[in-house]
């Protein structure tokens, strides 16, 4: 389910950041997009990340199911962004900059 969101997450104009729209023939000009896209999902993970951590994506949750997390991370990160009343600490991005190295380190040493 995790690769479906993260595809979700990269091309949808509603739920993401709109790579559907983009038109390009350039195979040089298309590998900038997906980097530039790749970056700014990261970035997106970090910020729901630190978000889920201190509990403040509680708040972007419609349903009433408060113990399971049902939002992506890019999904919360995107919310947290728009939300001008939320605030994280660099302490918060740090500690989710580091679980994201340990879980990725984790999962090539699994490989």
């Amino acid at each position: 389910m995790q690769i479906e969101e993260g595809f979700r997450d990269m091309k949808s104009h509603r739920f993401g950041q709109g790579f559907e729209y983009n038109k390009t023939t350039h195979k040089e000009r298309l590998s900038v997009l997906i980097l530039l896209t790749t970056i700014a999902h990261w970035i997106l993970m970090v910020i729901g990340l630190a978000a889920r951590q201190t509990q403040h994506h509680r708040q972007y949750q419609a349903n009433s199911l408060k113990t399971d997390s049902v939002l992506s991370l890019p999904f919360i990160g995107f919310r947290v962004i728009a939300d001008k009343y939320a605030k994280l600490k660099i302490r918060e991005f740090m500690k989710s900059v580091r679980a994201l190295h340990l879980s990725s380190a984790y999962l090539f040493e699994t490989l």
